[in-house]
């Protein structure tokens, strides 16, 4: 799941789908696979030492929403700045977490959405390095929802794809063909949830934009720069370039959930770092986002991996985006 550079502007193109024993070393990738679309905690919380890859927060005594900001007049307030003639930077320079939190309003209010990333990660142990592709698409059709979620690499060959409608959400579990990350096939497992239990397993529905939590109490505002790129808001030729270095602890609490459900970990992952580029449009609409994240996960209580994982995902809204039917083909036609 998973930015040192801001994101690039361009849009994908338009995809229109039509209906039609190395377990010990290496930790399964899948868990960088899903988060990146998308396309706080409480009192009581403790740490403690992890055997073999450094910190680990307990979050079963966790409270996200604790560390949410109250967004109600967000959108009501930046509609205020725009029709005083959109001067951003003054608004909110000073806190550019809300400018995430504007641009995924806006793109969520959307009824025809596509959202697609592209990326890779690289799990690293005991001097053995595996990379692994990442493919994931998501698209809103109205009150429809479709996810789709491909990673593979030498170990590891993963496919989900996940359909919400009403009050319930279907995730059909597979592989892909060929080691090839965009082309999933032989779906033999699908387990329904009602929108509750779906999202106590994954940290968050289809129809929720992001799986991180930004906020004021999320984002460093100082000059943290672990991953190598600290937080700020700046113009671009026609836009704005958003850079966004969270809380490895705070701001991943629902990113974990999900980590723990589709993957055999047998501990929450320890992040060191998490960063997110957001690329905006004039009127703060998102254009693109990348992501950089590190972090120790464990497959056993001596033996784990160190993971990198990076990818960008792209926006588009107001096209006609089919959501496939179960076998059929995703198109990927934007490259890192």
């Amino acid at each position: 799941m998973s930015q040192e550079a801001a994101a690039r502007d361009a849009p994908a193109e338009e995809a229109v789908l039509h209906k039609s024993s190395k377990k010990r070393i290496i930790v399964s990738l899948s868990i960088i696979s899903v988060a990146a679309i998308g396309l706080g905690l409480g009192a009581g919380f403790f740490l403690h030492n992890q055997i073999a890859g450094g910190t680990l927060t307990d979050y079963n005594n966790v409270n996200a929403d604790d560390y949410v900001d109250d967004n109600t007049n967000l959108l009501n307030d930046y509609a205020k700045v725009k029709k005083a003639g959109g001067h951003y930077l003054v608004a909110y320079e000073k806190e550019p977490y809300k400018v995430a939190n504007i641009a995924y309003g806006l793109y969520s209010k959307e009824t025809h959405l596509f959202a697609q990333g592209i990326g890779s990660g690289t799990a690293k142990m005991l001097g053995i390095a595996i990379v692994q592709q990442i493919r994931s698409t998501v698209i809103r059709d109205n009150d429809n929802y479709f996810e789709e979620s491909c990673s593979c690499s030498k170990v590891v060959n993963l496919a989900d794809r996940m359909y919400q409608s009403g009050d319930s959400v279907v995730r059909n579990e597979g592989k892909v063909r060929d080691a090839n990350a965009e082309i999933p096939e032989n779906f033999t497992k699908a387990t329904p949830y009602s929108l509750p239990d779906y999202r106590k397993a994954m940290g968050r529905l289809l129809s929720d934009p992001c799986i991180y939590l930004i906020s004021s109490k999320t984002t460093y505002l100082d000059e943290t720069a672990t991953s190598g790129a600290k937080t700020s808001f700046s113009e671009t030729n026609g836009g704005y370039a958003l850079e966004l270095e969270l809380d490895p602890v705070h701001s991943v609490i629902n990113y974990v959930r999900q980590m723990q459900t589709i993957s055999s970990l047998v501990s929450p992952p320890a992040f060191t770092y998490v960063h997110l580029s957001l690329s905006l449009d004039k009127d703060l609409n998102l254009l693109s986002m990348e992501t950089h994240e590190y972090y120790y996960a464990a497959v056993s209580s001596a033996a784990g991996s160190y993971v990198e994982g990076r990818l960008r995902t792209v926006y588009q809204s107001g096209g006609n985006y089919t959501i496939p039917e179960l076998n059929d083909p995703v198109s990927y036609r934007e490259k890192m």
